[in-house]
């Protein structure tokens, strides 16, 4: 995938390292591949937003519940 100059800068300036996983090969990265599907799911599937603020306040609870419960 394409990556911007600005993020892979970010990165390395927070000490991020970036992990590429192979094309196709969705099992190597089953823990966030879980994470959309049930984000997909449980919000975008779910939810007719107005606004972009509407979105992220859903977002930011669902997130709450699904890292706390």
């Amino acid at each position: 995938e394409f990556i911007s100059k600005t993020f892979m800068n970010w990165c390395e300036k927070n000490f991020i390292e970036i992990k590429y996983t192979q094309p196709g090969k969705p099992m190597q990265n089953g823990y966030i591949e879980r994470f959309n599907r049930f984000f997909r799911e449980d919000i975008l599937d779910a939810y007719y937003f107005n606004d972009k603020y509407q979105l992220q306040k859903i977002s930011d609870n669902w997130r709450e519940d699904y890292n706390f419960n």
